[in-house]
């Protein structure tokens, strides 16, 4: 699944982000940030994940972090569903 992640830029936010994937024990593939001038960040980053279910709990627990604006997903028919 891939994750598009609209953040405020502070320090520590994409450890923030990525601890929290860690703390549910989701495996991330790939991940890139940018930021630009308006203080604003995106950050896109690839995970596996088991079902729906894992996903929701995952989108659940990044949006609960301070100056995380909106996040989108998009499925990835070449990447399976963990088991």
């Amino acid at each position: 699944v891939n994750l598009s992640i609209s953040v405020d830029d502070r320090q520590g936010m994409l450890a923030e982000i990525t601890s929290r994937i860690s703390d549910i024990k989701i495996n991330i593939k790939n991940i890139e940030a940018q930021t630009f001038e308006d203080q604003h960040g995106l950050i896109y980053i690839t995970i596996e994940i088991r079902n729906l279910k894992h996903l929701e709990k995952t989108i659940n627990s990044i949006k609960q972090i301070k100056g995380v604006d909106e996040i989108n997903w998009r499925w990835l028919p070449w990447l399976p569903l963990g088991l």
